[in-house]
């Protein structure tokens, strides 16, 4: 659960819905969904204004989702190696 609960992917979530659904311009939906969150960076342009991505938040998140998504898998795996 821990790996689930990590709002990390809710921001990436976010963020990828944004670029690919919005042009990378910021919705209300995006800014509804980074107000729910509590990590320490996140970012908010105005409602309108393109998204400032950076390779440093890329790189970042990404770290972030392989991790989890690692953790998750060795979670499961050894779940069915009972």
């Amino acid at each position: 659960m821990t790996a689930l609960a990590d709002q990390h992917l809710d921001y990436a979530f976010a963020i990828k819905n944004l670029l690919s659904h919005k042009a990378g311009k910021t919705d209300q939906k995006y800014l509804d969904a980074a107000n729910k969150l509590t990590l320490d960076k996140i970012i908010r342009p105005k409602l309108g204004h393109e998204f400032p991505l950076t390779g440093e938040l890329v790189n970042s998140l990404g770290n972030h989702c392989f991790a989890m998504g690692y953790y998750l898998l060795r979670e499961v795996y050894l779940w069915l190696k009972q």
